[in-house]
């Protein structure tokens, strides 16, 4: 596939998000996309031959990445500031583009469904947890601990989370 990423930005995400709630909190929303990220690039971007083997399936067809990632290490865990800023300002933004959003335009192909039944369910699980149940979860991965070790508001590197999510999945 000649896509980079899935979605050609995060604002992409967050709109089809948007279609499945009206309302997220800021916190489920930062956790949910960091940890859709993250996951994503295990499940799908990883290019391991004989992990695919094992689960019985290729994504060749599919972007190593789920969207153009720029997480920071805040307090609460990883945050992609763009974001922040915008749904300070109300969700309104976020739920005008959810109304614009062509959920044909994204999931075509099986594999793309298989990214979309991806979304739906991992999401559905942020959804259902606590916020601070997820800052405690996001706490636990060594791209924000290392991160934030440097300095509120530092940029975490993402082939340290691709790294990180690979060897928990291929565990």
């Amino acid at each position: 596939m000649s896509k980079d990423y899935f979605f050609s930005n995060v604002e992409e995400l967050i709109a089809y998000l948007y279609t499945k709630k009206e309302t997220i909190s800021p916190l489920k929303l930062q956790k949910g996309l960091y940890f859709l990220y993250a996951y994503y690039t295990a499940m799908f971007g990883f290019k391991d031959n004989d992990i695919q083997e094992m689960i019985e399936q290729t994504y060749d067809d599919l972007p190593a990445e789920l969207f153009p990632a720029a997480f920071e290490a805040w307090y609460y865990g990883p945050v992609i500031s763009q974001v922040h800023t915008k749904y300070r300002q109300g969700e309104d933004y976020y739920r005008n583009l959810a109304q614009n959003f062509k959920k044909g335009s994204y999931f075509k192909s099986e594999s793309e469904k298989q990214v979309q039944a991806f979304i739906d369910k991992l999401f559905n699980t942020v959804l259902k947890s606590s916020d601070f149940g997820l800052v405690d979860r996001s706490h636990e991965d060594q791209a924000w601990k290392k991160t934030f070790a440097k300095g509120k508001a530092s940029l975490i590197d993402t082939q340290s989370i691709i790294e990180e999510y690979e060897t928990k999945f291929t565990r």
